[in-house]
């Protein structure tokens, strides 16, 4: 090695070295700091205090702030989250049994208030009273889930709908916050049941969130048409959800997914619920979406032949670790784990 490459090593490596630290240091504070909570009052911290939910079940806090407003009509009335029974207190920045904590960025979890808190009034008219540990008769969770399960699901839960309201509710986020939650721009996601909107036919499911765009009828008929010529469907556009086979809703869920060339689509369980045949089809139908888009596809199955078949990279959870490599490599490695877990089913009737 010559002495200007030697001296060029001891520049770059330390420089290196900073700049990943920099970059790190960085990643960990957007995604996985933590701020601690501390309460004046124990009342205060029983109706807000977190129960250590937000890091696996938090929702980011702006965007649960604003789905209310986005999607009113999975609410069973108007006044947002007060619809659902949950109890406010004037002057508070969430519904008790709620709880506001920074991992990375603020999120919102539920608690045991929520459930354990009381209300009563002398009259009809009267003022509320407010019993901590109380139990609650008002609250309905099975409709709070349902409210953010039907927000999640439909096409208009993007970067393009939800940002613009974000930045108006927030007023205050970071460059860094911002492109966190633009990211969403370049992601599809190809949910495991579908969560195509029952009520709409294959079409205004496909279009729906270019029509929320503005984009023009001619050019949603072309790409509409295009998706669905891509996954390998015709004359379905007239079609309801109920009037498809379950391969044919994976295969329009797919082609909502990509209906915005996102960059990485995620395809949670593609296969499951189907028969072999209708497997390899769709199989098939990712592998040709893949190379026509160019994207790349991060895909969550528990089906290992397919798996196997069809992946240029796998990460495998095993009980209490995981590995990753080529699939070849680790169904034939050295992990004694990973290899009777790729080929268990191996020489066994199907």
């Amino acid at each position: 090695m010559s002495p200007s490459h030697r001296r060029f090593k001891r520049l770059f490596l330390p420089l290196a070295a900073v700049l990943a630290l920099v970059a790190g240091v960085g990643a960990w504070r957007m995604m996985f700091r933590v701020e601690p909570v501390r309460w004046k009052r124990v009342e205060d911290q029983f109706a807000h205090g977190s129960i250590g939910a937000e890091p696996n079940q938090g929702v980011p806090y702006y965007l649960w702030m604003v789905l209310p407003r986005v999607f009113p009509q999975y609410l069973p009335g108007p006044g947002g989250y007060a619809s659902l029974g949950f109890t406010w207190v004037e002057g508070d920045e969430l519904p008790i049994g709620f709880s506001k904590m920074t991992v990375g960025f603020p999120r919102v979890a539920i608690n045991c208030a929520v459930c354990h808190t009381g209300t009563w009034r002398a009259s009809p008219q009267g003022v509320r009273h407010v019993v901590p540990a109380g139990n609650t008769t008002t609250v309905d969770m099975q409709a709070y889930g349902r409210f953010l399960a039907q927000a999640a699901a439909d096409p208009r839960f993007n970067a393009d709908v939800l940002m613009p309201e974000i930045e108006y509710a927030a007023r205050g986020l970071s460059a860094s916050e911002r492109a966190l939650y633009r990211v969403r721009r370049k992601l599809g996601m190809m949910f495991q049941g579908g969560a195509l909107l029952d009520s709409m036919t294959v079409f205004d499911n496909l279009a729906l969130p270019l029509r929320e765009r503005g984009e023009p009828e001619a050019r949603i008929a072309d790409e509409v048409h295009d998706r669905l010529t891509a996954v390998g469907l015709d004359d379905v556009d007239a079609l309801l959800p109920g009037q498809l086979s379950g391969g044919m809703v994976k295969r329009v869920a797919l082609a909502r997914a990509i209906i915005q060339r996102p960059t990485i689509l995620l395809v949670d369980e593609p296969f499951s619920g189907l028969d072999p045949m209708s497997t390899r089809r769709i199989e098939g139908v990712l592998l040709e979406v893949n190379r026509k888009f160019d994207m790349t596809m991060l895909v969550v199955s528990h089906d290992v032949p397919s798996t196997m078949r069809m992946a240029d990279w796998m990460l495998l959870l095993l009980p209490e670790r995981a590995v990753e490599g080529e699939p070849r490599a680790l169904a034939t490695g050295p992990d004694r784990d990973a290899v009777e877990f790729l080929t268990a089913g191996e020489g066994t009737a199907a």
